[in-house]
């Protein structure tokens, strides 16, 4: 199988950082599924901050899913809702922002530069990829040849083809508790996670 290469390889994997952010790299686009992400934020059990790379159509829908989860941790709590994401976001019928202060749990980076898009790779604890039937999947191997534990779903198309569940990366059910529950996973067990980036990146140098 040709992958095709990332925008940038590192001569050297970076060191490991336990203390760092989750980072997401992508378009703010259908189905890229960064709604998932921001629930999940709202569930961990350990205190940690995620990157959300990417501008597009559904940005403002995202920011304020996040500012209203905050305001109403029972709603972060409730079981996975596909209408979370499937829809067209601001462009919903009716749809208006929520009016309330975000939660601070997420930086919405917006799009940068590839050196900032690297640096935040360079930093993260873990990288995570929640899209839906996925063609391709660079995100995951830009971090994985960064040395980077990725957290992909079993839906992500493919995604689960380039990460291997406990070998490479986690593979979880398309749901923010699953999601959350392997972030925790990782950032409790930074030996663990290094062990995973350090497989990732052997699988595809």
């Amino acid at each position: 199988i040709h992958r095709a290469p990332p925008t940038s390889v590192p001569d050297a994997a970076p060191w490991h950082r336990p203390d760092g952010p989750v980072v997401c790299v992508g378009r703010q686009e259908w189905p890229k599924r960064s709604e998932l992400l921001v629930q999940a934020m709202h569930l961990l059990e350990v205190k940690r901050t995620a990157h959300l790379v990417g501008g597009g159509s559904r940005l403002e829908f995202v920011q304020s899913f996040d500012s209203e989860l905050h305001h109403d941790p029972e709603r972060a709590r409730a079981p996975f809702d596909d209408k979370m994401w499937l829809n067209r976001g601001i462009f919903t019928k009716g749809w208006k922002p929520y009016g309330g202060p975000p939660s601070g749990r997420i930086v919405f980076e917006g799009d940068v530069s590839d050196e900032r898009r690297d640096q935040l790779y360079d930093e993260a604890v873990a990288v995570v990829a929640p899209a839906y039937k996925e063609d391709y999947g660079l995100t995951a191997l830009e971090a994985m040849i960064r040395a980077k534990p990725v957290i992909v779903c079993r839906d992500g198309g493919g995604l689960t083809e380039m990460v291997i569940d406990g070998e490479t990366g986690l593979v979880v059910d398309p749901n923010a508790h699953a999601l959350a529950r392997a972030i925790d996973r990782l950032v409790r067990d930074p030996a663990r996670a290094s062990q995973l980036g350090e497989a990732a990146r052997r699988a595809v140098m």
